[in-house]
C-alpha cells in the first residue's frame, strides 16, 4: 500500500468532489419533474355512477326500536347559567381577603404601622383585581 501525504490526500479529495459535483450537475440537467396526471376520465365516470344503497344500513327499524325512540323525552329543561359577574364578585372577595389579610401584613414587621398602612390597602386592591379576573375565568370555564 502506498502512503499518501496530506497534500496528496487533499488533492485526491478535490478530484473526487469535483467529479461528483460535475456528475450531479450533468444529471440534474437531464431530469425533469413528472407532470401530475389525475385521470379525469375515471373521476368523471365515478361521479356519473348511480348511488347504491348499502346493505349495512337498515331500511326499516324493528318495532322495539320505534318504541324506545318514542319513550325518550323530547327536550331537557334548561340548566340555569350563572353570570360572569357572580364569579368575578366571589373571586374579588376571596382575592381581597387573601391580599389584605395575608399578603399585605406578611411584608411588614409586626410593629411597623406605616408599612401596614401602605401594604394592606394595596393588597386589598391588587388581590381583588386578580381574584375578580380569576373568578370570571373560572365561571366562564364552568359554563
Amino acid at each position: 500500500m502506498r502512503e499518501l501525504t496530506s497534500a496528496a490526500m487533499r488533492m485526491r479529495l478535490r478530484q473526487i468532489t469535483g467529479g461528483s459535483v460535475l456528475a450531479m450537475l450533468l444529471l440534474a440537467g437531464t431530469a425533469r419533474a413528472a407532470e401530475p396526471d389525475p385521470m379525469y376520465g375515471r373521476i368523471r365516470a365515478d361521479l356519473r355512477r348511480k348511488a347504491v344503497a348499502s346493505r349495512l344500513v337498515p331500511t326499516r327499524l324493528p318495532a322495539a326500536a320505534v318504541a324506545v325512540r318514542l319513550a325518550r323525552p323530547q327536550s331537557r329543561p334548561a340548566k340555569p347559567r350563572h353570570s360572569l359577574w357572580r364569579g368575578a364578585a366571589i373571586g374579588a372577595g376571596i382575592g381581597a381577603l387573601i391580599g389584605g389579610a395575608v399578603w399585605g401584613p406578611s411584608l411588614c414587621s409586626s410593629n411597623d404601622a406605616e408599612c401596614m398602612a401602605i401594604t394592606v390597602p394595596a393588597g386589598l386592591g391588587v388581590g381583588a383585581g386578580i381574584g375578580a379576573a380569576v373568578g370570571a375565568i373560572v365561571q366562564a370555564v364552568a359554563r
